[in-house]
């Protein structure tokens, strides 16, 4: 059986998570930690733990973060996700490469919509979790063009109109759901 562990979004401590109430192995990054506040509760908690050996941050690998962005795998990251965001859901994958059982706590969508598509089970703490598995696409505002989610530009090359992110495809969702 593999070795359950929680990796922790800036969502988790927003919403109240304190990694010393747990056991359990936990992880996170430095980009989460830049995103709490100095001198916040939940900035304090992250440091908290983080000095207590209850919490271990650390940067994901280079190649997780680039296999999380290539672009034909691009369609499973196209929501709006932070640096951190992106840099939590890689740690989780090279710790699941790792033979652990990461389980990624975390209140936010994009982030649940993307451990969803890659296997990864989630845990939400004050939302009941997603319903549905989006894949994303860009659509221009005047001619309807679609275009992938990678797409560089803000606007259309046909009529030069704004492109808006929109759900390409719906999916029930598998519902990864795990208790954090």
């Amino acid at each position: 059986m593999k070795r359950r562990i929680l990796v922790l979004d800036t969502s988790a401590f927003i919403m109240g998570y304190n990694p010393l109430s747990s056991e359990e192995e936990q992880y996170s990054t430095p980009a989460v930690k830049e995103e709490l506040r100095p001198g916040d509760t939940p900035r304090l908690r992250f440091e908290m733990a983080e000095s207590l050996g209850k919490l271990r941050s650390m940067s994901p690998p280079a190649e997780y973060l680039a296999e999380l962005e290539a672009p034909d795998r691009y369609t499973k990251t196209g929501g709006e996700l932070s640096r951190a965001d992106r840099e939590v859901i890689a740690l989780a994958l090279k710790l699941r490469s790792e033979g652990l059982d990461p389980v990624l706590v975390t209140d936010d969508y994009d982030v649940q919509n993307v451990a969803e598509a890659w296997g990864l089970r989630y845990a939400p703490l004050a939302q009941l979790g997603i319903k549905y598995h989006y894949t994303w696409v860009l659509q221009c505002t005047g001619c309807r063009r679609i275009y992938p989610p990678m797409e560089r530009s803000a606007t259309c090359r046909i009529c030069g109109a704004t492109l808006k992110r929109r759900v390409g495809r719906a999916e029930r969702a598998h519902r990864k759901l795990a208790k954090p």
